[in-house]
C-alpha cells in the first residue's frame, strides 16, 4: 500500500508558497528584461538538474522517480526562502515520506557534501586567481568533506575493531549496549555507501551541472560588475547575492518567483506520486 505522500508534500509547499508570498509582498517590483528571463530560466533549470541528481541517488532504493521529484519540488520554496537553511528540515521530511524516513538525512547530507566539495573547489580558483579571500567558505567546505569521508572510511574500520574487543568481554549489560550501538552504527554507515556505489562519478557531473547553473545565475546578477562571476557566486553562496550588493535585489526576486512557481508545481506533481508511484514502504 502506498504511503499518503500527497498531503503532507502539499502541505510543505504551501508552507514554502505562504514565506515567499509574504516577501514578495515587500520586494520592489523588478523590471522584466531579457536578464530578469534568462535568470529564472536558470535557476529553474538549476533544480531540474538537482532533481535529476536526487533521482540518480534514490532511484536504485525502491523509490518512485515521481516520489522523489516530487519531494523535490515541493520543498524548493521551503529550501529558498525560510532562513538559516532551515528548510533543509523540509527536504529532510519530504524525503523521507518519499522512502525511507532516514533517507532524507542521508540525501540531503550527500547532495550538501557534493555541493561543498564543488564550493570549495570554486574557493580554491578565486583565492588563486585573485585578491578574494573566502577563508569560511574554504574552511567549512573543507571540515565538512573530511569528516564525511572520516565518518565513510576511518569509523567503519574503527567500529570493527571495537566490535572485536568487546566481544571478547561480552558480559557486562554496557558491554552488550555498546556493542548493539555499534552494530547499528556499522550498518548505517554501510547503508551510505551502498547509496554511493558505483554513483560518485554521475553524482559528480550532475553536481558540475548544477553549479554551472549557479555560476550562470550569479555571471548574468553581476553583469557589469567588477566581480568576477565566479566570486559573485562565492558572495551568493549560491543562491542569493549579498543584499547589500549591487543587483541583489533583482537576484532575490527572480529566486522568489522561481519559488512561487515550483510550489504549485509541487502540489501537482505531489497528488501524481500519491496517486499512481509504486510502494514506496521500506524494503528489507
Amino acid at each position: 500500500m502506498n504511503r499518503p505522500l500527497a498531503p503532507p508534500l502539499r502541505a510543505l509547499a504551501i508552507l514554502g508558497f505562504v514565506f515567499v508570498m509574504l516577501d514578495v509582498a515587500t520586494a520592489p517590483p523588478p523590471d522584466f528584461d531579457l536578464a530578469f528571463a534568462l535568470m529564472l530560466a536558470v535557476w529553474l533549470l538549476g533544480h531540474v538538474v538537482r532533481a535529476i541528481r536526487l533521482v540518480v541517488l534514490l532511484g536504485e532504493r525502491g523509490r518512485s522517480v515521481r516520489a522523489v521529484v516530487a519531494a523535490h519540488t515541493a520543498t524548493i520554496a521551503l529550501a529558498a526562502d525560510v532562513p538559516y537553511k532551515l528548510g533543509e528540515i523540509g527536504r529532510i521530511i519530504a524525503l523521507g515520506l518519499a522512502g525511507r524516513p532516514w533517507d532524507g538525512v542521508r540525501a540531503v547530507w550527500i547532495e550538501r557534501t557534493f555541493d561543498a566539495a564543488a564550493l570549495g573547489l570554486a574557493a580554491v580558483v578565486v583565492t588563486a586567481t585573485g585578491d578574494t579571500r573566502p577563508w569560511p567558505i574554504l574552511v567549512a567546505a573543507g571540515v565538512w568533506l573530511v569528516g564525511t569521508a572520516a565518518a565513510l572510511t576511518v569509523v567503519p574500520e574503527g567500529a570493527a575493531m571495537a566490535k572485536a574487543t568487546l566481544l571478547r568481554r561480552y558480559d557486562t549489560s554496557w558491554s552488550v549496549r555498546a556493542l548493539a550501538a555499534l552494530t547499528a552504527l556499522r550498518a548505517e554507515l554501510t547503508t551510505w555507501r551502498q547509496m554511493l556505489h558505483g554513483k560518485v562519478a554521475t553524482l559528480s557531473l550532475m553536481t558540475v551541472a548544477v553549479w554551472a547553473c549557479e555560476l550562470g545565475f550569479a555571471a548574468i546578477a553581476t553583469r557589469g560588475l567588477d566581480a568576477s562571476p565566479l566570486a559573485g557566486l562565492l558572495g551568493s553562496l549560491s543562491i542569493v547575492l549579498d543584499p547589500s550588493a549591487e543587483g541583489a535585489d533583482v537576484a532575490r526576486i527572480v529566486v522568489l518567483l522561481g519559488a512561487a512557481i515550483t510550489a504549485p508545481l509541487g502540489m501537482l506533481l505531489a497528488g501524481l506520486a500519491h496517486d499512481r508511484a509504486p510502494s514506496t514502504e521500506a524494503q528489507a
